[in-house]
């Protein structure tokens, strides 16, 4: 099933956590009135996955996603409550050794859990999220997977994508009154997903030069199957750290239109994002503009809690006055910084910044250390 239709649908409402008392009791009641849902759902169907048991997932998608919401109040109650080191980890080990194994054959779960901690994101999650449709070889991986679906997180996801490709739709005709071609470089390729609007309109995509640059060599190659046919001799794949790439003094050979990144900043510390933001305005040209997607600190506890315990996947939440803090740092000014709430849940921002002048280099810049620059990759 396709879950798309559903994004901008009011999620139901969690359960009744009134009650919570931030004990490690509660949480552990929480976990249980789960296991006796995921219990029902494999009497009822005892021929394990198949259509009337995904039925039957659909038809109890609100129930379950109640009983997940309710676990993650409860382990952020626990947490304000200030237990001790051992209370904290016999709760941790508790909850995630049973969702763990619950969601053991969900496709989200798979990819995320399992990705190594030092890649910052991979084309198989944001393409298994686009898509909208669960998995799971079991029963309880199938509700699981599911519920990973329609997360606030999953949804406002899909959205900030569509946001971002009617920008850069915009963005790009703006600028093709004044020029034949514009550049654009994707900071964060992940799986490119955004650009589908832009690859849909022909005459459009005929004027821009792309840029794909990330960390995943195997995500790099599936864009480029996807987007060489489409753009030609016109996009370019780059192998590389976007903080170190554009910390190099040698960076840009020639200066962007448009500079964007959709979930970066999610998986950076305001410290790595500052120096980001300040590079990309010097790889800009007068009139370029800088577009940074993020999760919002108002995407639910509940939620942000099940995402770092059972998946081990820290999000960066930020607010409003903290991403124009990191704006007002590099040359955009406040004014020009517009924050865009792509989704009716007010979990996900868009920022867009214009440059109204080249930034000065600053000399002497040296990149990290790791791998270099960046390798063009083919």
């Amino acid at each position: 099933m396709d879950l798309f239709a559903e994004d901008k649908a009011t999620v139901p409402a969690g359960a009744d956590i009134a009650g919570d008392d931030g004990s490690e009791a509660e949480l552990l009641r929480r976990l249980q009135a789960l296991e006796k849902l995921i219990q029902e759902a494999v009497d009822v169907n005892p021929q394990g996955m198949t259509a009337s048991a995904a039925q039957w997932v659909r038809d109890h998608e609100a129930e379950t996603r109640a009983r997940m919401e309710a676990i993650g109040a409860a382990i952020h109650a626990f947490l304000v409550s200030r237990p001790p080191a051992e209370a904290v980890a016999r709760a941790y080990a508790a909850v995630t050794s049973r969702l763990r194994a619950w969601s053991s054959t969900s496709p989200v779960f798979h990819h995320i859990y399992h990705v190594p901690r030092h890649r910052l994101d991979t084309f198989e999650i944001a393409d298994l999220v686009m898509s909208g449709r669960p998995g799971g070889a079991d029963l309880p991986g199938y509700m699981m997977d599911y519920f990973y679906l329609n997360t606030v997180a999953a949804r406002s996801f899909r959205l900030r994508t569509q946001w971002l490709g009617q920008i850069l739709q915009n963005e790009i005709r703006a600028r093709l009154a004044d020029r034949h071609q514009v550049r654009i470089l994707n900071l964060h390729t992940g799986s490119a997903r955004e650009l589908d609007v832009v690859i849909r309109d022909r005459a459009l995509r005929s004027h821009v030069h792309l840029t794909c640059l990330d960390t995943d060599a195997a995500g790099l190659r599936r864009v480029r199957d996807r987007l060489e046919p489409q753009f030609g001799g016109r996009v370019a794949f780059q192998l590389g750290d976007p903080r170190k790439v554009t910390a190099s003094r040698l960076w840009p050979d020639a200066p962007y239109d448009i500079i964007y990144a959709l979930v970066l900043c999610d998986q950076l510390s305001d410290r790595q994002v500052a120096p980001l933001i300040a590079n990309c305005a010097r790889g800009l040209r007068p009139g370029g503009i800088l577009i940074l997607g993020n999760y919002a600190s108002t995407l639910p506890d509940s939620e942000f809690h099940l995402i770092h315990w059972v998946l081990d996947f820290n999000i960066r939440r930020r607010d409003e006055a903290t991403l124009r803090a990191l704006f007002d740092k590099a040359p955009f000014g406040a004014d020009g910084v517009h924050i865009i709430e792509p989704d009716p849940w007010r979990a996900s921002y868009l920022v867009t910044a214009p440059v109204t002048a080249p930034a000065a280099p600053r000399p002497g810049l040296r990149t990290s250390s790791g791998i270099g620059p960046g390798s063009r990759f083919r």
